[in-house]
């Protein structure tokens, strides 16, 4: 069976035949998004479970908000004092004690959780009397 010049029914062993447009619009896509998941602007997201907690409820959850929310205004303070002043050194070291004040909060916050977990978990248990 003959078909038309330009139509010819593909073959097994034949590559896939990708129109260019439709090949590049793709690529584009998936160069955004790599780009989205992989650059600069995906630091946040990427570091925010660990800086936050994975298993954490609703109490946890707002007072962690709570305390990265006022560390970052503080950063950004920082920073706008550093610039507009021009101690960037300073500004630097400013923001490595904001991280690590942080850092140290979200733990503390962490550990409390886990500790009340414990306790509430201790208080469910029956507690067997010596004899």
């Amino acid at each position: 069976m003959d078909m038309p010049s330009g139509h010819q029914q593909p073959r097994d062993d034949d590559p896939l035949f990708v129109p260019d447009e439709f090949e590049a619009e793709h690529l584009e896509e998936a160069r955004r998004t790599i780009a989205r998941r992989t650059g600069l602007r995906s630091v946040p997201r990427r570091l925010a479970p660990s800086v936050v907690g994975r298993h954490s409820d609703a109490p946890q959850q707002r007072i962690t908000r709570l305390i990265v929310s006022l560390h970052a205004i503080a950063v950004v303070f920082a920073i706008v004092i550093s610039a507009v002043t021009g101690t960037w050194l300073i500004g630097l070291a400013m923001t490595a004690v904001i991280g690590l004040s942080l850092w140290t909060a979200t733990r503390l916050v962490r550990t409390i959780e886990r500790v009340h977990a414990h306790e509430l978990e201790q208080r469910q248990q029956p507690q067997q009397r010596p004899r």
